[in-house]
């Protein structure tokens, strides 16, 4: 499975980590945090000239995000320097809190204490979904010393003071632990931005001796939680893995501005100058060539609709890529147009393969991986892959709506292997 069909890509600018929900697309889980990201959001023109729109929670049809082009403000924001990296080990920054609107003041990290840590916003559904479980969570330590705080602040889309007392009065005893109003986007600035967090939920953390443990959805937490607090975590192991996606947002920030004439060239349907422009990025910004080898797949593909030509790229940009979900976005691509001119199987499943070795525990690559056999003659190891893939998605949680596609196309490899 993959991200919506028509959508394009460009990295997001930095702008205000409240205004960006983190379900991005594909599979998606309960809580709506999707099982495949990329750190990509739409620009709003793109999306008038592709006929599509990024979802703030698409599991399957995308409702409309409120402003995906930046604003003035939001301009501003994004040429402010960004404060100095928070990696996770690092200790954990203080809570600059203009109002605790429910429970008592954290005035500090206490030594053999832990702390959870949570952004969100009235407005985010995949934050409202996050409440009962964070609920759970504060319920099941609280003898082991964990205290959960949710911190949000002022924003552009309705997340005001008012807001949040009457989610709170409406959430009742689903929403039992700490929440906070933020100082002037002062915690969220040394959290967020910091640890180069674009969307929420997002979760941190804090272990006994007041470093970061762990950052992520708040829905993705509970076994490294349960390991934090029994003293088992390998923070290590998890900490060069998240640097890798810190470097990888960095990586996107470096391509914002040089990005910025797109819009204007895919708008007037000028596709030869925004392949003129992606090229000439390859030189400029190396450490970017998976991003750019992704956005002028999708420029070939969706503005100048030349099939053909977009699989030709891909079988040439295969050098670039080194993330699942961009393999696997491919992979997929060319899967679901069957009567492409210049359709490539092997391609297909190649990447498949290879996004399936970097991530195995994905139901969506694993989706993806059975279709490619199913396409390639093999409907039993589409079969056999298929059912592992369903595992993982029951395990993670997946919506209903997920599950049910991907057990019709079990039913469809299991009928193609009686044959």
């Amino acid at each position: 499975m993959r991200l919506m069909p028509t959508q394009i890509i460009i990295p997001k600018p930095r702008s205000d980590y409240a205004d960006v929900p983190r379900a991005m697309g594909g599979l998606m889980s309960e809580g709506g945090t999707a099982m495949r990201r990329f750190g990509y959001v739409c620009a709003a023109t793109l999306l008038c000239v592709a006929g599509a729109a990024w979802a703030q929670t698409p599991p399957a049809t995308a409702p409309s995000e409120p402003s995906s082009r930046p604003t003035g403000a939001e301009k501003a924001k994004a040429e402010e320097p960004l404060p100095a990296r928070l990696n996770v080990g690092d200790k954990a920054p203080a809570l600059s809190i203009e109002k605790w609107v429910q429970g008592g003041e954290i005035k500090g990290f206490e030594k053999d204490h832990f702390y959870v840590v949570e952004f969100w916003a009235t407005w985010c559904p995949p934050c409202l979904k996050s409440i009962p479980h964070l609920s759970e969570l504060q319920k099941q330590y609280k003898d082991k010393g964990l205290s959960v705080v949710g911190v949000t602040s002022q924003d552009e889309n309705g997340n005001t003071l008012e807001a949040v007392q009457e989610m709170i009065k409406t959430q009742g005893e689903k929403m039992s632990y700490t929440v906070a109003w933020d100082k002037g986007r002062a915690t969220g600035r040394a959290y967020m931005e910091a640890a180069r967090q674009g969307g929420i939920p997002t979760a941190f953390v804090v272990d006994r001796d007041g470093t970061i443990a762990w950052i992520g959805h708040p829905l993705e937490m509970d076994e490294p939680l349960e390991q934090i607090l029994a003293g088992k975590f390998d923070r290590k192991a998890f900490a060069a893995k998240f640097a890798k996606q810190q470097d990888q947002v960095e990586i996107e920030m470096t391509l914002q501005k040089d990005l910025e004439p797109l819009d204007e060239l895919i708008q007037g349907h000028k596709v030869d100058e925004a392949i003129k422009l992606v090229d000439g990025l390859f030189a400029k910004r190396p450490q970017a060539a998976e991003q750019l080898a992704m956005i002028k797949f999708q420029i070939l593909l969706m503005i100048a609709r030349d099939q053909k030509k977009a699989f030709e790229w891909a079988a040439e940009a295969e050098k670039h890529l080194t993330s699942s979900q961009t393999m696997n976005e491919i992979a997929w691509v060319i899967l679901d147009f069957k009567d492409a001119p210049g359709r490539d199987l092997d391609l297909a499943m190649r990447l498949a393969e290879k996004a399936s070795k970097l991530d195995p525990e994905d139901p969506g690559v694993l989706d993806t991986l059975a279709r490619a056999y199913f396409e390639k003659k093999e409907p039993a190891k589409a079969f056999e892959t298929q059912k592992k893939a369903i595992e993982l998605a029951r395990k993670a949680k997946l919506e209903d709506e997920n599950i049910d596609e991907l057990t019709a196309r079990l039913k469809q490899y299991e009928e193609a292997a009686k044959k």
